[in-house]
């Protein structure tokens, strides 16, 4: 960050010598890079907000620390502790700038929800993708038995597409039970 010399800077968000950032700033300069800003942008906004200056070199360390953060999580090996997967994908129209256009495409976001032998539930996983596919969905179940989710007794959906046939391929011991409607 910046040094501000000659001024009294008592910032609110960051004290003195501090290396560790509120989450409320971290949520904001997250919400901002979400909106496709640069750094540059970014840090003007955060300024304009908080009243003090941050270096672009602050912004980018909160949005690595983030994505490093999701990428550990995403990739972490899963116990085989979870007798009930339930898993869903949901198509969502996303806005993207192409050659300074707006364009809306379909992406698909897959979520997978265990439940532990204590009937806790616990989000085991996110996976977004261009199409909902059975090439998608045999994807994900074999990145699921990679990372330690060898067996599973129950597999909850609602009869998604390709769906079936990867779990016959990946899970051929389970039981597979399609509902149409929430499961919560």
């Amino acid at each position: 960050m910046k040094r501000i010399r000659g001024e009294n800077q008592n910032s609110q968000i960051i004290s003195k010598y501090q290396r560790i950032i509120h989450d409320k700033f971290i949520l904001d300069v997250l919400s901002l890079a979400s909106t496709r800003l640069s750094n540059n942008e970014i840090a003007n906004q955060i300024t304009s907000m908080y009243g003090f200056k941050v270096g672009t070199s602050v912004i980018s360390n909160c949005i690595q620390t983030v994505q490093d953060e999701m990428r550990d999580w995403h990739n972490r090996p899963l116990e085989n502790n979870y007798p009930i997967i339930m898993i869903n994908g949901k198509v969502f129209k996303i806005k993207t700038e192409e050659s300074r256009r707006s364009k809306y495409v379909n992406k698909t976001l897959y979520v997978v929800v265990g439940i532990n032998a204590d009937g806790q539930k616990e989000l085991i996983a996110l996976y977004v993708s261009n199409t909902e596919s059975a090439t998608e969905w045999m994807n994900i179940l074999v990145n699921l038995k990679e990372r330690g989710l060898s067996e599973t007794c129950i597999i909850v959906s609602d009869g998604l597409k390709g769906l079936k046939e990867a779990i016959e391929n990946v899970y051929p011991k389970s039981n597979a039970y399609y509902l149409h409607g929430s499961y919560d």
